[in-house]
């Protein structure tokens, strides 16, 4: 082993990958059509826009009660539909 190393070019995260859970989830058919629009429009994929918005929605670093977080949740909603 060397005494030290070169990290200089480094990049983090390069290969982290978050943990995935498939899980079956009832969307309205018009929630879903706009993120799949959406989703072409940018190219990208509507499942990383839809976490996108959950994640906005639920704010990690905050703890919410079920009542905020579905007002937080159509908000985020309503704005990614209102910016499409």
């Amino acid at each position: 082993m060397k005494k030290e190393y070169d990290f200089s070019k480094g990049v983090r995260g390069k290969f982290y990958r978050p943990v995935k859970v498939q899980k079956t989830l009832r969307l309205d058919a018009d929630i879903l059509e706009h993120f799949q629009a959406l989703a072409d429009k940018h190219h990208t994929g509507y499942q990383t826009l839809i976490n996108s918005a959950l994640r906005e929605a639920i704010k990690p670093s905050e703890k919410v009660d079920l009542k905020t977080l579905r007002k937080e949740l159509q908000m985020a909603i309503q704005s990614a539909l209102t910016h499409a």
